[in-house]
């Protein structure tokens, strides 16, 4: 009699392969990570006005060559500087200044987007959020 292959239901196997990863049974690699000195970044703005905030950021490994990338949302209300970096060395704190100009004549009300560390075209976890109330001037 010839060894057959015994059937699993695939509930059961479902529930076997959760449990024996949450007991450890797979140890996933994790790449280096963003460490943002702020949660988020959310300013009201006055149409017409500038804004300046100092943030940091840390990794916990050395990053060589990486660019500071704003999504398309923001990119033309916000900079960055320092915009690259030859490296990001690990655990010291790198300061940015964001620098936000709201045009006179902006649609007011919410604007969003997120701040990221880029390697290439690779981005480095985790973005910082922005949100943007433009009002205007005066309010």
């Amino acid at each position: 009699m010839k060894n057959q292959p015994i059937a699993i239901p695939r509930r059961v196997f479902l529930v076997a392969l959760f449990l024996f990863v949450a007991a450890g049974g797979i140890t996933v690699a994790q790449g280096p990570r963003i460490r943002w000195s702020v949660e988020d970044i959310s300013e009201t703005i006055a149409a017409g006005s500038v804004r300046t905030v100092t943030l940091g950021l840390q990794t916990g490994s050395d990053l060589p060559e990486v660019s500071l990338w704003l999504s398309p949302s923001i990119r033309d209300l916000a900079t960055v500087k320092p915009a690259s970096l030859s490296s990001l060395p690990a655990n010291q704190d790198q300061e940015l200044v964001l620098t936000f100009r709201i045009p006179i004549g902006m649609k007011l009300g919410e604007e969003g987007g997120t701040l990221h560390v880029k390697q290439g075209e690779k981005t480095v976890p985790v973005p910082l959020n922005i949100n943007l109330l433009i009002t205007a001037k005066g309010n």
